[in-house]
This record gives structure tokens, sequence and C-alpha cells, in this order.
């Protein structure tokens, strides 16, 4: 879910090197390219290097033609203001211990895994693409030709709008691209780069829909559209809210009936079985503001002790959950039910070893 994040924070940052671009201001163009810089920033905080593509936004808007961005002489300046933001961010983050180690961590287990093949591996080294040509440009082109129909005919754009379109393709398949790098590939990693592919596909098929539009101005056309689009807006609507209803509602029985002996801010052994069902990390964070271990389920370990003292060995956690993805006999010994043992979740406690 946090493309949509991240969306927000790149379509803002290329927003604003747009604005840098078409300015006539100095001033005004680097405080817009500043802006960028943060929001880029704020995109890597939330994804990481998949929230860097907008760093090249200024460039790709050297593209547009000059009856657009007539002042050329500031992209050095975009570019400089925008990278330096960015750079300076990086700097304070490196510098505050707690961040660095979060980010040195954050890189280790995250993006060199990924790029690695260490961790969670798409069925394809092209997954990116087939998506971004089935959910993207197939059903943009289906548009296009129903636009088509509507119009009987194809109006080609002019060279300039074309010049407009060809930065946003550039800067979506910078953020599509760049995915192909790693072994962790998945449809959604699209999400951010989808809007600069709309707005493209937007611009060539302006000049024929003009003439669709010029057709529905009369008769009934007008009132046609009106209800076409209420009827869109409210089918969106519902399929965006519909899921929601009664979505997980097992599961909240369950962790409703464990709440009240549920500690807070704790670690939770799970067996390692379950540890792949984010949406129990995800309730377990929200509701209980714990963490779930994986590890837990694996009994004891050695903790360090200070030189020539012995090594005692202690359980990891003194709480476990047990799912009924959980094979048998994978709780620890030492561990004992303490809510209902029929349910799908049962909290147990388990004693601590001496």
């Amino acid at each position: 879910l946090l493309e949509t994040t991240v969306a927000f924070f790149t379509t803002a940052a290329i927003a604003a090197s747009l604005h840098a671009a078409l300015d006539s201001s100095r001033r005004a163009a680097i405080g817009w390219s500043a802006l960028s810089g943060v929001c880029v920033v704020a995109a890597f905080l939330t994804k990481g290097p998949v929230g860097l593509f907008p760093l090249v936004a200024p460039v790709a808007f050297l593209l547009l033609p000059r009856s657009v961005s007539e002042k050329r002489e500031h992209a050095p300046s975009a570019i400089a203001a925008q990278w330096t933001t960015v750079g300076a961010c990086a700097l304070l983050l490196l510098a505050w211990p707690a961040a660095r180690m979060s980010l040195t961590d954050y890189l280790n287990q995250q993006v060199v895994a990924a790029l690695a093949g260490e961790r969670e591996v798409s069925g394809s080294s092209v997954t990116i693409l087939k998506a971004l040509l089935q959910g993207v440009l197939l059903p943009m082109a289906g548009v296009g030709v129903l636009a088509i129909a509507a119009a009987r005919r194809f109006v080609a754009p002019l060279p300039r709008d074309l010049s407009r379109a060809l930065p946003l393709l550039l800067l979506g398949l910078a953020g599509t691209l760049p995915i192909l790098l790693s072994a962790k590939q998945a449809g959604h990693y699209l999400v951010p780069a989808v809007p600069l592919y709309a707005l493209a596909a937007a611009i060539v098929f302006v000049p024929t829909l003009d003439i669709v539009a010029d057709r529905l101005e009369t008769g009934y056309g007008r009132t046609l559209v009106y209800v076409a689009s209420a009827i869109i807006a409210l089918g969106a609507a519902g399929a965006a809210v519909a899921p929601g209803f009664g979505r997980d509602r097992g599961r909240l029985a369950d962790l409703d009936a464990i709440a009240e002996i549920m500690p807070r801010d704790q670690i939770v052994g799970i067996c390692p079985e379950s540890n792949g069902d984010w949406g129990l990390h995800a309730w377990f964070e929200r509701r209980f503001r714990a963490g779930l271990d994986a590890g837990g389920g694996r009994g004891a370990r050695s903790i360090a002790r200070p030189q020539g003292a012995r090594a005692i060995a202690r359980p990891q956690v003194a709480w476990f959950l047990q799912t009924r993805a959980a094979r048998p006999g994978c709780p620890p010994a030492e561990c004992a039910a303490a809510t209902d043992p029929a349910r799908a979740l049962v909290l147990m406690t388990c004693r601590r070893a001496e």
C-alpha cells in the first residue's frame, strides 16, 4: 500500500519541477525546485530508491518547446536547487544516529537483498513490463480507440503537443524501467508512474477528443455526458469502498477475543509459517503496537553476557501467537494457551527459563 503515498510525493515533485521550468523568475524556479527536492526526499523515505526518479524531471523538461518553457537559462539553477536540497536532507538524516541506523538497516535488509534476489522473487524478470503493457498501455489504447470511433477519425497532435508529451513519457519510463534491476517486482509498483503515462496519452488524444466534445455539445449530448460521468464516478466510488465492508471480519473478532489480555508494546512470537501474513503483522501493530517475531518459534537463544560470565539461555519472548497456519509442534513447549484455543488466533504465555 506504500505506492499510494509514494505516488503522491513523486507527482508533487514533478509538478513542482514543471512549475520551475515554466516560471520566468529565477528565484521562483529555485524555490519550486527546492520544494521538488523535499518531495523527492519524502518519496524516498516512504519506499526507498523507487521514489528518486523525479530527480530527472528538470532535465526531462528541457525537451519542452521553447514556446512553453522560454527561460532555459534557469535550468542549471533549478537542477542544482533540487539536487542540493536532496543532498542537504541526506546529510541531516545521516548526521542523526537513529535515522542513520534505520536507513542503513533498510538498505541492507531491503534494497541490497532485493537486488541480490534474496528477498521475495517475482515469477519473471520482466514482470513490471508485462504489468505496464497489460495494466496501463493496453487499457489506454482501448480508450483511445473508443475516442477515435466516436470522432470517426484520428486527429494527429501537432509536433508542439508531442514535444510536451515526450518529457512525461520519459519520466514515466524513468519510474518504471529501473525496477527491472530488482528480482522483486509487482504490478502495483507501477502506481507512481501511471499519472505520467496518463497525461502523455491525454496530450496525444486531446485533438481527437475535441471533436467528440464538439459533437456532444448539441442535442442531448451534454446531458448524456453528465449522466455517464455521474455513473462512472459512483461506480468507481462503490468499487473502491465495497471491499472494505466486512473485510477481515473474522480476524477482527479473533483480535477482540485476545484484546483484554494482549500486552501493548511487546514482541510476540509466531511460527515461521505465519510470518508471511502481512495483514496479521499490520493488525497487531495497529491494535496493540506489538511486533510479531518468527524467531520466537525457534526455541531459546543464548543471550550474550559479560566476558567470563556464563551465557544464560532464555526463551526469546514471553508471549506467543498460535495461528491455524502453524505446523504441529511449532509453539515452544514452555508456552501455554491464555485465550480460547478453538479460535484461529490463540495467545499463549511462555514461561521464561531461569
